[in-house]
């Protein structure tokens, strides 16, 4: 039985390097492809919703936010319930489960241009924005990396 226990205690690095949870843990069980939610945004908007796509960026300043990308659609930007987590910077590239509130958000300018200024976009960038913008949102309460 002691072997058993320290088996698995020796273990236990390894499957947590596996899989990461940031935020609460993930509740529903039904995955809604990035695409359909983008083709769909009213059947969502406003209600929880499980997601699982991978991440293009992570806020570059303290990791509170990352951007989900589709192969061809808008992005869905993902912000953090109450601000209560923050992802690591390395979770760009890596495919996740979030789990939270859809919404259509519309940015102030300066909300926008803080936002580029996060991912370290070039001022030239920044300077362009001169409207407010909408994007489509997920107010994350969970957060979690798939098994590589």
């Amino acid at each position: 039985m002691k072997i058993l226990i320290l088996l698995y205690l020796i273990s236990l690095p390894s499957i947590a390097a596996n899989k990461q949870l940031f935020g609460k843990n993930i509740s529903l069980s039904k995955e809604i492809k990035i695409e359909k939610i983008i083709n769909n945004f009213d059947q969502y908007s406003g209600e929880q919703i499980l997601i699982r796509a991978k991440v293009d960026q992570v806020c570059k300043s303290k990791g509170c936010w990352m951007i989900l990308k589709s192969q061809e659609l808008p992005s869905i930007r993902v912000t953090f319930e109450n601000y209560s987590f923050f992802v690591p910077f390395n979770l760009k590239g890596k495919e996740v489960l979030v789990e939270g509130k859809l919404i259509l958000k519309k940015m102030s300018v300066n909300e926008a241009k803080h936002y580029l200024e996060d991912a370290g976009k070039p001022q030239i960038e920044i300077d362009k924005i001169k409207t407010p913008i909408k994007e489509v949102r997920i107010i994350a309460s969970g957060v979690q990396t798939i098994k590589e």
